[in-house]
């Protein structure tokens, strides 16, 4: 009788795979049938050495095509779990060259990748008890295997493992489906959200905090402080809070702001040194107010920019602003840079208070605007920004728009 050959594949080229193929090419109905390596030109060469017909530099495209009957893993060391992992879900026999892997967690994860298991065998789940047996639940398996239907226990007990008591079960009054209740139900009151602004500092070592990381940092204070935010409607829900414009790399800020959508009851105090207690160092809450809900954003109320700014030329910045007009070239625009300052004013130690102001042809972009006044690399300079404000017939502090009382929030 003509057996039906054994196909093997070989998982790695390398002097050691020699051996196994030598070994196999001696064996009565054995063929060998492919071989990988992640240099195709290695794998073509052995190939091509021992009669192979077919190689590959992928070998889950060599598993998915040739659809060996076992697998000879002669990979680095570190790759053999991996490599069995695989060939034992693709549904080959695996015979790996020592060692077989190099550590016992990874062993463990083979060999039971590589068991058999059967009905009869302990299960991990088995201690848990739904009330039906487990011999019920191989019977009915060989049941559906030979697609046997099985008859309503409610004329024949299968004898499944649960106590029922069929005749209590067929006299109950199924007619009754739900009584009526004299309690009466309305519609539950929801309280609409609140807008908070809060004004903070960020100062010392975390001035290096990008704008993205300074979001997650209060993100999370604000989760460890048990401050439930009021989420946006729809299919992907977000926070409601947005923050004001954002403070660049190793610039510190004195009062900066962001927005957050609460529910009523809210304490502004007892929140406040909530939040504080779930900050870093550096970062610090300096007041919380309520405004209206429609009340402007903070990106498109805030024009003007106060800093604080040492390092640079003073020479140079008076030259600066003694000319009309500074002009630059951005994506579409030309913009004056000189009417972006609205003052400057050298106080003692030659710091500098700056304040600049958005045009209407675009916004202030710090690091363009300071290396042009002072002469002097951005890097090389210390900012601080110490205010923001926006205009309501007058510049205002965004904390200072329309309060709104807490109690007023409509229900």
């Amino acid at each position: 009788e003509t057996m039906e050959k054994l196909k093997i594949a070989y998982l790695g080229a390398g002097q050691i795979s020699d051996r196994f193929i030598i070994m196999a090419t001696k064996l009565k109905n054995v063929e060998n049938a492919a071989i990988f390596s992640k240099h195709l030109e290695n794998a073509r060469l052995k190939a091509k050495k021992y009669n192979i017909p077919f190689y590959y530099d992928d070998y889950k495209k060599m598993l998915k095509e040739i659809r060996p009957d076992a697998v000879v893993i002669t990979t680095p060391h570190s790759l053999h779990a991996k490599h069995s992992l695989y060939c034992l879900k693709a549904g080959a026999h695996i015979l790996v060259e020592k060692p077989f892997t190099t550590n016992l967690n990874d062993a463990k994860k083979v060999y039971y990748a590589s068991k058999k298991y059967s009905l009869d065998n302990n299960l991990p789940w088995d201690f848990i008890d739904t009330g039906v047996s487990k011999n019920f639940l191989i019977k009915e398996y060989y049941r559906a295997l030979y697609e046997k239907i099985t008859p309503d226990c409610k004329k024949h007990c299968h004898n499944c493992g649960l106590d029922c008591n069929i005749k209590n079960i067929e006299n109950k009054d199924s007619s009754i489906i739900f009584e009526s209740t004299s309690v009466a139900f309305s519609r539950a009151h929801v309280f609409n959200p609140v807008k908070i602004r809060v004004e903070f500092s960020k100062i010392g070592v975390l001035k290096y905090l990008s704008h993205l990381e300074l979001i997650f940092v209060i993100h999370r204070a604000i989760r460890r402080a048990g401050i439930k935010l009021y989420y946006s409607k729809g299919f992907n829900p977000k926070p409601e809070i947005s923050f004001g414009p954002p403070l660049g790399v190793g610039i510190s800020g004195l009062s900066e702001y962001f927005d957050m959508k609460v529910f009523p009851p809210f304490d502004l105090y007892d929140n406040k040194d909530k939040l504080n207690l779930c900050l870093p160092e550096g970062i610090n809450i300096n007041q919380m107010s309520p405004i209206p809900l429609d009340s402007q954003s903070l990106d498109s109320f805030i024009s003007c920019y106060e800093y604080r700014i040492s390092g640079g030329d003073i020479l140079s910045m008076k030259d600066f602003l003694d000319k009309k007009e500074i002009v630059t070239k951005r994506e579409k625009y030309v913009i004056n840079l000189r009417a972006m300052v609205e003052s400057a004013i050298i106080g003692e130690d030659n710091y500098v208070t700056l304040i600049l102001k958005d045009l209407n042809e675009g916004k202030v972009r710090i690091g363009e605007i300071l290396p042009i006044i002072f002469n002097t690399p951005f890097e090389k300079l210390s900012i601080t920004r110490t205010g923001l404000y926006g205009w309501d017939n007058k510049w205002i502090k965004p904390l200072n728009v329309s309060h709104v009382p807490l109690f007023e929030c409509k229900v």
